[in-house]
């Protein structure tokens, strides 16, 4: 409950407005951390109209990530993106998996150089710049640095067409030839 009580108070920019609603302060002031987390309505806007047309998106997003995964499942150099068959999901992203980060720097630069942007997803906590202050890893290292230093998104968004991801699929194809 005073979790929930203090993200009521970080969502009113820090006061405790609601406990002034409710009657149980007679005024309210700044207590806490907070920002403006609610959306002008211009904003508002824009994500209704997202919302109105969110099953044709993720539609397309998995049609789109369907055919990266048709076209580059036979393909034994690299490890795919898998989802378990019991779960559902939106396409948010697609990814492969190169043999390390120097085949995946060359990869980068060879999709690059055919106009295709690529990146890598991300940097492991441990590793990064202000968790290092607070670095406790628990274990070893065993997969976490070596998964994200082979990983790779392919591009993936609404406006891309299925004609684009068999050229980008046929583009990791050459890489490997």
């Amino acid at each position: 409950n005073s979790l929930i009580d203090r993200a009521e108070i970080i969502r009113e920019k820090g006061t405790n407005r609601n406990q002034f609603i409710n009657g149980t302060v007679d005024k309210y002031t700044w207590v806490d951390i907070g920002s403006s987390y609610v959306l002008s309505e211009l904003n508002a806007a824009f994500l209704f109209a997202q919302f109105e047309n969110v099953y044709d998106v993720n539609k397309k997003r998995l049609s789109l990530y369907n055919q990266y995964k048709k076209n580059l499942s036979g393909l034994d150099q690299l490890d795919i993106q898998t989802i378990p068959s019991e779960l559902e999901h939106n396409a948010h992203l697609f990814y492969i998996k190169l043999k390390n980060i120097s085949e995946r720097q060359m990869m980068t630069e060879y999709l690059k150089f055919h106009k295709i942007q690529s990146v890598f997803h991300y940097i492991p906590l441990h590793n990064s710049k202000e968790c290092k202050n607070y670095y406790y890893f628990c274990g070893s290292d065993k997969y976490t640095s070596k998964e994200s230093e082979r990983l790779l998104r392919l591009p993936l968004y609404y406006d891309l067409k299925i004609s684009e991801v068999d050229y980008i699929c046929d583009k990791i194809k050459d890489f490997f030839q």
